[in-house]
């Protein structure tokens, strides 16, 4: 009995519904169609077309981050997703200068009151 290979399919994965399909993403009309746009609204150019392209469907791909964000099935992809969102908003991350003065700082305040003697040096 031989087994079917899953790499021998055109299986498509939607990360938006987090199903695979049979279906192609783009089919065989579509990149006609695609082709023809660009002959015509391009001038042949394809860096201008998929400049364009880049463009008009960059919202969409926000959005598909976002919904990964907050409904993917798995905590990895919510993750990811999140920290790309974060660090295309403020940055990276690991680059941020983060100010830490104990006088100003509530909780240590806090600790100090209930008698902790250590307060966390100023770096």
């Amino acid at each position: 009995m031989t087994q079917d290979n899953p790499f021998d399919k055109d299986v498509n994965f939607n990360p938006l519904t987090d199903e695979e399909t049979d279906d192609a993403l783009v089919t065989d009309e579509e990149l006609d169609l695609l082709n023809e746009e660009v002959k015509v609204l391009h001038g042949g150019d394809l860096k201008v077309a998929a400049a364009t392209l880049l463009e008009e469907k960059a919202i969409q791909a926000v959005q598909a981050i976002a919904k990964l964000a907050l409904h993917s099935s798995t905590d990895r992809v919510r993750l990811d997703a999140s920290k790309y969102i974060l660090e295309r908003v403020l940055g990276p991350l690991s680059k941020m200068e983060l100010e830490f003065d104990p006088d100003k700082d509530p909780l240590t305040q806090l600790l100090l009151d209930a008698g902790h003697t250590a307060a966390p040096k100023k770096q």
